[in-house]
């Protein structure tokens, strides 16, 4: 199994407050989604977990989470060349909040996008720390509503 930089495992991190999270995800290197490899997406500890997706300028864009389908499988159906297709979600994102004139363009924004990505053993516990890290982290295109306190403890949402 091949040792991602872009990869961090929950177990390794799992006691960090959420504020400590933030900052160890802000300094984490990254890696660009148009030149991620099927061989990387494949090669990861686990196959679940989140992603977090940055601007170059390193603003947080998205948090999305790979539970049901793997990381090889939901990553790349973000996507789709076809502008209509079902799970092509952060180019159609970035059109809706006017950061790009076509879905064309679009689709380039969000190939230029950094990606993290933290796997889980259990992956239902992904849904439940999804949630919570995006309303504490509040990604720009897809932020969350529920409160979290930044002194829980990443944790506290395991079942």
């Amino acid at each position: 199994m091949e040792s991602l930089n872009f990869y961090i495992q929950y177990e390794k991190v799992r006691s960090l407050t959420f504020k400590k999270f933030k900052l160890l995800l802000e300094k984490s290197q990254m890696k660009t989604v148009s030149e991620i490899t099927i061989r990387e997406l494949s090669s990861t500890y686990s196959p679940n977990g989140l992603y977090f997706m940055f601007s170059s300028g390193g603003e947080l864009a998205y948090v999305g989470k790979a539970s049901s389908r793997s990381f090889i499988e939901r990553i790349p159906s973000h996507f789709d060349q076809r502008e209509h297709a079902w799970m092509n979600t952060v180019p159609k994102k970035i059109l809706k909040r006017g950061n790009a004139d076509t879905y064309d363009d679009a689709l380039q924004r969000a190939l230029d996008l950094q990606l993290v990505m933290m796997g889980f053993k259990d992956r239902t516990m992904s849904i439940r720390l999804e949630t919570a890290l995006r309303a504490f982290l509040q990604p720009r295109l897809n932020p969350g509503r529920k409160k979290v306190q930044d002194h829980q403890c990443l944790c506290e949402f395991e079942s």
